[in-house]
């Protein structure tokens, strides 16, 4: 499968958990988990200092966290992940 597709299908998800952060930051899932549980502390510190603007999370038996933090932590963009993963299809990557 390629690697935007990969990405594509991740974001799918309306809170993406350790193994969706591995695919989209291109990480083994241990530096991924390790990764997800500094998000998780940050989540907490944002909501703390803004409690009219919370991010949800997870951290419970498996770790999540809300999709659009993810996507304005790391600057992702949707649609040029979306087109990428168009094309890959279209060339059977």
């Amino acid at each position: 499968m390629g690697r935007y597709l990969e990405k594509y299908e991740a974001l799918q998800k309306d809170f993406l958990g350790v193994e969706d952060l591995s695919v989209l930051e291109e990480l083994s899932y241990n530096k991924a988990r390790l990764l997800m549980i500094e998000l998780i502390d940050e989540i907490k510190e944002y909501n703390l200092k803004n409690p009219n603007s919370k991010w949800r999370y997870s951290n419970t038996k498996t770790f999540r966290i809300s999709k659009g933090f993810i996507i304005e932590k790391f600057n992702y963009d949707e649609s040029y992940i979306f087109k990428k993963a168009k094309e890959e299809l279209q060339l059977g990557l």
